[in-house]
């Protein structure tokens, strides 16, 4: 049996300088997700609408989202950056949950991290308790972590569809 964890992105900006974020919200099959009730959200770099297979906007390294699409999860790969992170050693034993097959880009992971320069094209998850950031970004990864991967670490198909919803 397939499972899929959805990210809808619900808030772009990209600042003149070229910098901004991108805010979204997890759900895991159809089912929002809440930590101590409040919604999960995702924290990005900028959408810069990088479309899978035609790529009409230029990724810009450390700066740009991976295109929304739909992505395999690999759950049993330590992450070479962060296996040695005494955090990520514990709640996961290094193996972070990591995108395949992401056109131009390579090692995107879902990860803690508060602001968009934590993120370098990676999803950040938190709650959204202030303007352009995430918060509480271990204790979420931490509950995602054992109630939506940890249980299907042995599954292979597992998939994440980044779903594009601006107002």
């Amino acid at each position: 049996m397939s499972h899929i964890l959805t990210l809808t992105r619900f808030y772009n900006v990209v600042k003149d300088d070229g910098t901004g974020c991108c805010l979204g919200r997890l759900s895991f099959d159809g089912k929002p997700l809440f930590y101590n009730g409040q919604r999960i959200c995702t924290l990005e770099d900028s959408d810069r609408n990088l479309m899978r297979g035609s790529l009409p906007y230029e990724k810009k390294y450390g700066i740009t989202a991976i295109p929304a699409a739909s992505y395999k999860l690999d759950l049993k790969t330590p992450s070479p950056r962060f296996s040695n992170n005494s955090f990520y050693r514990t709640v996961c034993g290094g193996r972070l949950p990591r995108l395949v097959d992401v056109p131009l880009f390579n090692g995107i992971l879902i990860h803690c991290g508060n602001a968009p320069q934590d993120s370098h094209g990676c999803i950040l998850v938190g709650i959204n308790t202030r303007k352009g950031m995430v918060t509480s970004s271990k204790n979420v990864f931490k509950y995602l972590y054992d109630t939506v991967f940890k249980p299907y670490i042995n599954d292979d198909e597992f998939y994440i569809n980044i779903i594009r919803s601006y107002r």
